[in-house]
């Protein structure tokens, strides 16, 4: 275990194990970027010892930004799911860009929930969404699709091209700025 303080203030930590060969990252996190690269500069210091310095997570995360060289190897890439069970709370719920007003109606295929079947109103104002059912929509997808679009993992724009949700490429373009936002990602592996 390694902290990073300032003014007797913990602002990062990352704690780890040692075997033969490498460093393994259990958790990492920090604050700001002048913990993150205190704790990666205590990583670099040990890092000859043990030749290699192992972690779960995204490409572009605290570790990986504040790398001086991009002298990573991506080794093993686990895609993760996510399964929408409440499109109206889910939606609701979620964060917004707060400059964005838009609304855009969707449909939603879910043959498991039927609750969440049919054509859906989302209308943003200050990063605060309405939702309700609507009469019809252009858009179309399944809660499967909607899951990736969602959480950002991938763009509405890529779903399209995939195939995976029809609609104009004016609504396409909405649902991109929507739901923009960092890829996400876990650190964890259970």
């Amino acid at each position: 275990f390694y902290s990073a303080s300032r003014n007797g203030e913990l602002e990062g930590f990352v704690s780890f194990r040692l075997s033969k060969g490498a460093i393994g990252i259990v958790s990492f996190c920090a604050l700001n970027n002048d913990a993150a690269l205190s704790l990666i500069g205590f990583l670099r210091r040990h890092a000859p010892i043990y030749g290699t310095v192992k972690w779960m997570g995204g490409l572009f995360n605290q570790i990986t930004w504040n790398f001086a060289e991009r002298n990573y190897q991506l080794t093993h890439y686990f895609e993760w799911m996510t399964r929408i069970v409440d499109v109206k709370k889910a939606l609701q719920q979620r964060g917004y860009a707060s400059p964005l007003s838009l609304s855009v109606q969707f449909e939603v295929e879910d043959t498991l929930i039927e609750d969440n079947q049919g054509c859906w109103s989302l209308v943003l104002q200050g990063g605060k969404a309405v939702v309700e059912k609507c009469d019809n929509a252009s858009v179309k997808m399944s809660v499967l699709t909607l899951a990736p679009l969602f959480t950002g993992a991938m763009s509405a724009s890529l779903l399209a091209k995939r195939g995976l949700i029809s609609g104009t490429e004016t609504e396409i373009e909405k649902l991109d700025l929507i739901f923009a936002g960092a890829a996400p990602f876990l650190t964890q592996m259970f």
